[in-house]
C-alpha cells in the first residue's frame, strides 16, 4: 500500500485533486501567494494594480485561515471543537455563516456533505486528530447568528470541503471593493472569473486530467461568471491492489469514497456551492452522483473509472464551457 499525502492548513478535503490551471496570455499579470498549505494565483490586465490587488486577496485568505484553520489552536473552529460543552458557542459572523452554507449543502445531499466529517477524515489519515471527538452528523448542529451549538459535546466541526470555496468568494468581492472588474482568481485549484482577459476574449482555465502528469490539460474551460472546483484523489490518496481511493469520505457510510469517479469538476454561481458540491458528489461515487447532478442540474465533468480505464461523463450543459 502506498500513500500519499500533503499537509494543508484547512485539511485534507479542501485540497483539490485534479486543480484548474489558469490559462494565461500576453497582457495579463500574474501575483500569488500562500493559500491553506496550497496557493493562490491571480491573473489580471498589466495596467491594473497588481501589488495592491494581491494584498486585498492575501489579507483574506489570511483572516479565513486564521479562523477557521483546524491545525491552529488559536482559530475560532479549533475552539470550538475544543468546547465539551451542549451550550451556545459564541463565533464570528463568517464562521457562523458557513456552518449555515454547510448545513444547507449537508440536507441537499443527504449526508454526503456533513461539517462533522472531521474525525472520521482523521482516522483515515488526511486531518487531525481531535482528541475526544467522535464522528457525529450535521443534524448534531444548529445554528444561530454569531453561535453554533452541538447536542453532544465531543461534536467537532470540519469547513475544509467548503472553505476554500469561502475565501474565493471574499477575495473577489474584496477585489470588486477596490474597483478591479477584470481577473481570474484561482485559490488552490478552484477557479472564479470576472470580466474578460485583457486581449478582450472570455477567461480560459485548462482542467488537468487525473492521474496524468502534472500540467496535462484534459480540456480547456471557460467559466464565463462562474466558479469552477474540482475535487479528486490525484495528490492525497491511498493505492490498495491496483485502486486508488480518494482522501474524500462518504460520511453516509463511515467510509472512504468507493473510487469509481477519479476527479469531478463542478461549476456554480459561487465558490462556496462549486467547491460544496463537488466535495458531496466525490463522496457519493458515480452512480450516485451523476443522476444526482442531472437531477439538478448542476454543471459537472465527471472521469470515471471504468473497466480499468478512464471515461468522461458531464451534466447539465457542462460540454457547452468546454473550448478544446
Amino acid at each position: 500500500m502506498s500513500i500519499s499525502r500533503r499537509e494543508v492548513l484547512l485539511g485534507g478535503a479542501a485540497l483539490m485533486m485534479a486543480p484548474a490551471l489558469p490559462a494565461h496570455g500576453a497582457g495579463a499579470t500574474v501575483v500569488g501567494g500562500p493559500a491553506f498549505g496550497s496557493y493562490w494565483r491571480l491573473a489580471l490586465p498589466d495596467t491594473a494594480s497588481a501589488p495592491h490587488a494581491g494584498e486585498a486577496v492575501q489579507a483574506v485568505v489570511s483572516a479565513i485561515d486564521a479562523s477557521m484553520s483546524p491545525y491552529r489552536s488559536t482559530s475560532a473552529l479549533s475552539h470550538f471543537n475544543l468546547a465539551r460543552t451542549t451550550d451556545w458557542i459564541p463565533l464570528p459572523d463568517e464562521v457562523c455563516v458557513l456552518v449555515a452554507a454547510s448545513l444547507g449543502v449537508a440536507t441537499a445531499t443527504e449526508g454526503a456533505f456533513d461539517p462533522t466529517v472531521g474525525p472520521m477524515v482523521g482516522r483515515f489519515g488526511f486531518g487531525p486528530i481531535i482528541e475526544g471527538s467522535t464522528t457525529g452528523s450535521y443534524r448534531g448542529l444548529e445554528v444561530a447568528e454569531g453561535a453554533v451549538r452541538k447536542t453532544s459535546s465531543d461534536l467537532t466541526l470540519d469547513l475544509c470541503g467548503i472553505a476554500k470555496g469561502y475565501a474565493l468568494d471574499r477575495a473577489a468581492d474584496a477585489l470588486a471593493a477596490i474597483g478591479e472588474s477584470d481577473f481570474l482568481l484561482e485559490l488552490g485549484g478552484e477557479v472564479l472569473a470576472r470580466g474578460a482577459h485583457p486581449s478582450g476574449r472570455p477567461w480560459q482555465v485548462g482542467v488537468e486530467m487525473p492521474f496524468a502528469p502534472a500540467g496535462t490539460i484534459g480540456h480547456l474551460v471557460r467559466p464565463a461568471s462562474l466558479a469552477l472546483a474540482t475535487s479528486g484523489p490525484a495528490t492525497q490518496s491511498y493505492e490498495v491492489e491496483g485502486r486508488i481511493y480518494s482522501h474524500v469520505v462518504d460520511p453516509r457510510l463511515h467510509a472512504l469514497a468507493d473510487g469509481s469517479i477519479a476527479s469531478v469538476t463542478v461549476m456554480m454561481p459561487t465558490g462556496v456551492a462549486a467547491d460544496a458540491y463537488a466535495t458531496a458528489l466525490m463522496a457519493m461515487g458515480a452512480a450516485d452522483a451523476i443522476p444526482f447532478a442531472e437531477l439538478r442540474a448542476i454543471r459537472a465533468l465527471f472521469q470515471l473509472w471504468t473497466g480499468g480505464s478512464l471515461s468522461e461523463r458531464t451534466t447539465a450543459g457542462f460540454n457547452e464551457f468546454i473550448e478544446t
